[in-house]
């Protein structure tokens, strides 16, 4: 079965694959040559790749992403439980070489070792959903982004920076979230991304906002 995981991908790729989906057993690592032939592929246009980690591994071993993905023709991009890796500076800044990217789907994915900051930089990017990635810091250099949703994860534990104004933000959705009272946090994100127009929350951020000053909030807005 190694052999086949590895050989099939790889014919695949030099054949013009242009829709990739793999779902990596747990009692199996891939190779790191794999995943660099993956992120190098000129074809592929939608790239799902999950780990499905065993749940009776406390301590699961989860793929490391290449530093940076030279994805030219990738428009669709999922990735489950994968480790990112600094680039430099401590910041893991994967995506920018996804030329054409759209739609990028994060799930279950965390930094490694001294890495502190995930930054999503990407000028064609239009919809990002997060769920459960954990950072100590996310950056956002995403200026076309219409639709950002968040789920399952504290924000509040992660500060939010942007270096462009989302002038294209249609809709935030924000869903499955837990309070743990850091709300300057919170407010931090809502200052970041006040320029939406559709802010859906679920009931545990409405609890967070009943927290605050109504007009603290709202005056971004």
């Amino acid at each position: 079965m190694k052999g086949c995981l590895v050989c099939v991908p790889q014919y695949a790729l030099f054949h013009n694959l242009e829709h990739l989906k793999i779902n990596i057993n747990p009692c199996f690592t891939p190779k790191p040559e794999l995943l660099t032939l993956i992120s190098a592929s000129h074809s592929l246009t939608f790239l799902d790749l999950s780990y499905r980690h065993s749940k009776n591994n406390e301590n699961p071993k989860y793929p490391i992403l290449p530093k940076s993905l030279h994805l030219p023709a990738l428009r669709t991009l999922h990735l489950e439980y994968f480790y990112f890796a600094a680039t430099n500076s401590h910041c893991a800044d994967p995506f920018s070489n996804c030329l054409v990217l759209n739609t990028l789907v994060l799930g279950y994915c965390c930094l490694i070792k001294d890495t502190q900051v995930l930054c999503i930089s990407n000028y064609t990017l239009s919809n990002l959903t997060l769920t459960c990635v954990s950072s100590c810091q996310l950056s956002l250099s995403t200026p076309n982004l219409s639709y950002f949703t968040i789920l399952g994860s504290s924000i509040f534990n992660q500060l939010l920076f942007s270096i462009c104004n989302f002038d294209f933000l249609q809709q935030v959705s924000m869903r499955g979230l837990s309070y743990d009272g850091k709300t300057s946090i919170f407010l931090g994100w809502l200052q970041v991304l006040a320029n939406v127009k559709i802010l859906k929350l679920n009931n545990s951020v409405i609890r967070t906002i009943l927290h605050v000053s109504y007009f603290t909030i709202l005056s971004p807005l």
